[in-house]
């Protein structure tokens, strides 16, 4: 005997149970029991299987095939990093492959304005429209250092760049007797570099490298060289090649004696001046008493008066 009307949950003309677990059933007599489309977190032909990816999408055993994004591992959870982008997906690890411009850690969750001490970054450092100082330390870069629009302050520091070092519309301070080893290549737009030359140790040196490029990789274009606390009796100067920058200083230790022999000769000319001024005006005035007697006699030997002018007439 058919039913003419099923009850809720129940399909076909026997009115037999859905087939569907955690969905919502294909009812009524002119249903088929199966599911209609299931309930949040369950998938399968019933509805059978529970979902425990909570941010992705399950495969047919209700595990997580893909992860939205900012999401990661079996289970997708949600990443940790911060301001950068994630290593997301079923195979990441939730960490930063690099943080966005002025943060760093492992999280990019730290504003960066001063790095102090021993510091390895392992993804790419970017400064933007920032001021930085790395100081007092050895600073290991695993990717790229780009600088742009931005003050970055290097002082008594070692720094190693793995990959490129870009220097775009900004100025560096370099106050560090080492030099900044890039293993990429070294690009320098509209940059200014400042020198404070007392953080060398000039007492001996010739030459002092600043920046060097071990895969032989240098453009420099429209770079300004200023120097600080220039030191006395020593000729700076900077020159560029294919892979380093470098400042050269031609040593002039008898500058100081040089100075002093300078003035004794300008003393002496000066005594001279003098001396030979006061002894020609001597001579002067000893000739015009001496000689105006005797230049007189002979241009007049005798007294020609008014009146015997007029008698010769």
């Amino acid at each position: 005997m058919n039913c003419s009307e099923c009850l809720s949950n129940r399909y076909g003309a026997q009115c037999l149970p859905c087939l569907c677990i955690n969905g919502k059933c294909n009812e009524g007599i002119t249903g088929y029991g199966g599911c209609l489309f299931c309930f949040p977190n369950y998938i399968g032909e019933y509805c059978e299987i529970l979902c425990t990816c909570q941010n992705g999408s399950c495969g047919s055993d209700g595990k997580c095939i893909a992860c939205e994004p900012k999401n990661f591992g079996a289970n997708c959870k949600s990443c940790t990093c911060q301001y950068g982008v994630c290593n997301e997906g079923i195979l990441g690890d939730g960490t930063c492959n690099s943080c966005f411009a002025n943060y760093i850690g492992a999280n990019c969750d730290v504003f960066l304005y001063q790095l102090i001490g021993e510091t390895i970054l392992n993804t790419s450092l970017i400064v933007q429209n920032n001021s930085v100082s790395l100081i007092f330390g050895s600073f290991i870069i695993s990717g790229t250092l780009r600088v742009e629009n931005s003050i970055l302050n290097i002082t008594n520091s070692a720094i190693y760049i793995r990959d490129n070092f870009t220097l775009s519309n900004s100025s560096i301070l370099l106050g560090s007797n080492q030099p900044i080893n890039v293993d990429g290549c070294i690009n320098m737009q509209k940059a200014n570099i400042t020198i404070d030359i007392s953080k060398f140790n000039t007492l001996n040196s010739t030459k002092i490298l600043l920046l060097n490029s071990t895969s032989g990789c240098l453009n420099a274009e429209s770079l300004s060289i200023f120097y600080l606390n220039e030191p006395n009796c020593k000729v700076l100067k900077s020159e560029i090649d294919s892979d380093s920058l470098f400042i050269i200083f031609v040593d002039k230790s008898d500058c100081e004696e040089v100075e002093v022999k300078k003035s004794n000769i300008e003393e002496m000319i000066i005594y001279f001046i003098i001396g030979g001024s006061i002894v020609a005006l001597v001579i002067i005035v000893l000739t015009v008493i001496f000689a105006v007697p005797s230049l007189k006699k002979k241009v007049f030997p005798f007294r020609v008066d008014r009146e015997t002018i007029f008698d010769k007439k």
